[in-house]
């Protein structure tokens, strides 16, 4: 478990590395990569609600405001129940 949220870490660093770089493609890759291993491995964690928070972020600055309402209301749905925090 612990490799998996290192590579989650890992994703996520990428994403804010490219996306100050205003590369929004990879940033929104690697952000799709590291929620993708927390929803399997951490899905009630207060890093998946930030990632999914982060995500939503992205897709706002892309003016794509549809679906970054989809990805914060999921962060929200995930933040109003019992919330874990994932020791790498």
């Amino acid at each position: 478990l612990s490799g998996d949220l290192s590579k989650a870490f890992g994703f996520i660093w990428i994403a804010k590395y490219k996306r100050d770089r205003n590369d929004m493609h990879a940033a929104e890759l690697s952000l799709k990569e590291a929620i993708a291993i927390l929803e399997r491995h951490a899905p009630e964690s207060s890093l998946l609600i930030g990632t999914l928070r982060d995500y939503a972020d992205l897709l706002l600055k892309a003016k794509r405001s549809s679906e970054a309402r989809t990805v914060q209301e999921k962060a929200d749905k995930i933040a109003a129940q019992k919330v874990i925090t994932p020791m790498p």
